[in-house]
């Protein structure tokens, strides 16, 4: 095909093929591969190059994803971060609300303890003023 001329058999050259005939061919035959490589050196820079954009797109759009992921996982962080603090001041109002409502507890049974003395000795003292009546009459 792109080879160099094949010697006639018996590995003699034709007659009529001589120095400037075979030349000829060379150049003609180094021609064509010179343009098939031209050619092949062309097609490979085209795609190299269609390759080198498709590869910079995708770095992009993989940037522009990273971005926002980022971006989200910023925002995300800072509601965690929201979301515990506003717990931790929630943990601590209940637990002063729990120590208040144990206090009032405390308080209301020692006013009830106070209130049932007062009223036995209320009573003992309604009794104690009613024997008396009824032992004077």
């Amino acid at each position: 095909m792109h080879g160099w001329p094949a010697p006639a058999q018996g590995g003699h050259q034709l007659p009529c093929a001589g120095k400037g005939h075979q030349t000829a061919q060379q150049r003609v035959a180094e021609e064509q591969l010179r343009r098939e490589l031209t050619e092949w050196r062309a097609d490979h820079e085209k795609r190299w190059a269609q390759e080198s954009e498709r590869q910079e797109r995708l770095g992009q759009e993989q940037a522009r994803l990273e971005s926002q992921q980022d971006a989200r996982l910023t925002a995300v962080e800072g509601a965690h971060e929201e979301q515990v603090q506003r717990l931790a001041t929630l943990v601590t109002a209940l637990e002063a609300l729990r120590l208040q409502t144990v206090s009032e507890n405390h308080e209301t049974r020692l006013i009830a303890q106070r209130a049932w003395e007062q009223l036995g000795q209320a009573l003992q003292q309604v009794v104690g003023n009613l024997r008396e009546l009824w032992e004077k009459e």
